[in-house]
């Protein structure tokens, strides 16, 4: 790095430091609501990782991971499915009927920015370094985008393990990791496919957002029998259509090497 590209990666990188130790093991308390001040302290946290994250991308990969641009029409249509199983993460139905609702109106602007900070990093991190990182150091000889979604999602999904620090129990964390492992093929064939980071953190913050609506923000139960219903349909469906891209993209790019050599 040059001496003023070091500077500006230390500084971020202390930042990071300070609030994690302020807002994640100080627990240090700005708000008098309890959930108001977690969310901020996280929201802070994440906010410095993004700057650091955006710094690293921007230095040593390329400046496209950020234009929203990136992609085609067909890419963007070829997303429609995973856009489906999405939007049915929201508790429809538990909302319709009562058995679940929404108390903490005046926590939705916070939440908003929860969502959005928190989407915003992982997305920098696992499919824009991550994928980009694995793109760039490791060749494979065959299916490469296959391999590449597999470990990017793996990491993704043990990232969740760190929620046992903050006291989770170990069957959640569990199903956690597991739901983690498959959102994170979903999302990483969709920036493999698309090249667009700013699609990827939209459909993420738009699942969060449906998954965690009822739990930060109101009572009840918002997995009903209807919400499993369509989460199981749309999810096999997406599965499959996910594993037959990446099996054609990587018969496609074996075949040009083929003809290549």
């Amino acid at each position: 790095m040059k001496p003023r590209h070091l500077i500006v990666f230390c500084v971020l990188v202390i930042l990071c430091i300070v609030t994690f130790f302020i807002f994640e093991i100080g627990h240090i308390q700005i708000f008098t609501d309890d959930t108001m001040n977690w969310m901020f302290g996280v929201t802070i946290f994440k906010l410095a990782c993004i700057f650091l994250l955006v710094f690293i991308l921007w230095r040593n990969f390329s400046k496209r991971t950020f234009d929203i641009r990136n992609g085609s029409a067909k890419g963007l249509i070829w997303s429609l499915p995973c856009l489906i199983l999405v939007l049915v993460s929201f508790p429809y139905s538990a909302l319709i009927s009562g058995e679940a609702s929404i108390t903490r109106t005046d926590l939705i602007p916070m939440f908003i920015v929860f969502i959005l900070a928190s989407a915003l990093f992982e997305e920098l991190l696992f499919r824009g370094f991550i994928i980009s990182y694995i793109e760039k150091q490791l060749a494979f000889r065959s299916y490469q985008n296959i391999k590449i979604v597999l470990i990017s999602a793996i990491i993704f999904a043990l990232f969740r393990f760190t929620n046992l620090i903050n006291g989770a129990d170990i069957l959640l964390v569990l199903f956690e990791v597991g739901y983690t492992f498959l959102l994170g093929c979903m999302y990483g064939t969709l920036y493999i496919k698309t090249k667009n980071i700013w699609i990827c953190f939209l459909f993420h913050a738009i699942f969060d957002f449906g998954t965690k609506f009822v739990n930060y923000l109101g009572v009840g139960n918002p997995w009903d029998i209807v919400y499993w219903l369509l989460i199981a349909i749309c999810g096999v469906g997406c599965a499959i259509y996910i594993v037959l891209t990446l099996l054609k993209m990587d018969n496609r790019n074996y075949m040009g090497k083929e003809k290549g050599q």
